[in-house]
């Protein structure tokens, strides 16, 4: 920030622009079967063990599993459409498209409730979507497929950033990192936070 002044956001563009997309990919692709384009060749390669469902492979191949693993796909990723819906309503689509990441000056401070239980709201939407995506397959490689989401967006998050917020605003944001979670509500604002995504209005 010190560097670049009010370009500090625009030179940090570069990452967020090759960063997000790679984990958000990494999220879309883990909903697909990893045999989607081609089947693999038999059914006991070491493929076919990664990307079985890991119940099917203990157990067998049960209706109700399957049943319980696409209604939880459907509740974390429906709730991660509803936060998408309630972020858009909130601060607009040009702050969900990352403009003011590339244009810094024209942005204005958000001080909405969400970011007294939620440091980035945004990212808890992705993460939400990986856990959906997750159970869907329940694969050995759906399970990789969200160590690597979490592991990126961490790396992402320390060192893109959350190093230029708190170049930008200080000891003030070092503060607030410490006092509020990254992507996880904590248990007790579990009522504040389900009152935020579902409440008609968008006041603060």
């Amino acid at each position: 920030m010190k560097k670049y002044g009010e370009l500090a956001y625009q030179k940090a563009f570069k990452f967020v622009i090759t960063g997000v997309p790679m984990v958000i990919t990494v999220v879309i692709h883990s909903f697909f079967p990893s045999d989607f384009i081609i089947p693999y060749p038999n059914s006991q390669n070491l493929c076919w063990y990664l990307g079985t469902p890991i119940l099917d492979i203990i157990f067998g191949f049960s209706i109700v599993m399957l049943y319980i693993r696409t209604a939880l796909c459907i509740v974390f990723v429906g709730l991660g459409m509803a936060v998408v819906r309630r972020a858009i309503m909130i601060f607009g689509i040009d702050y969900m498209g990352l403009v003011y990441i590339y244009y810094p000056e024209e942005s204005t401070l958000q001080d909405h409730e969400i970011y007294s239980i939620l440091r980035h709201p945004t990212y808890h939407t992705l993460i939400l979507f990986s856990i959906g995506s997750m159970f869907l397959r329940f694969t050995i490689y759906s399970l990789i497929y969200f160590l690597i989401f979490i592991i990126g967006i961490n790396l992402h998050l320390k060192f893109v950033e959350e190093k230029e917020l708190i170049q930008r605003f200080g000891d003030q944001y070092i503060k607030y990192k410490k006092n509020v979670p990254a992507f996880l509500v904590r248990a007790k604002d579990i009522k504040k936070y389900f009152s935020i995504i579902f409440r008609k209005s968008t006041t603060k």
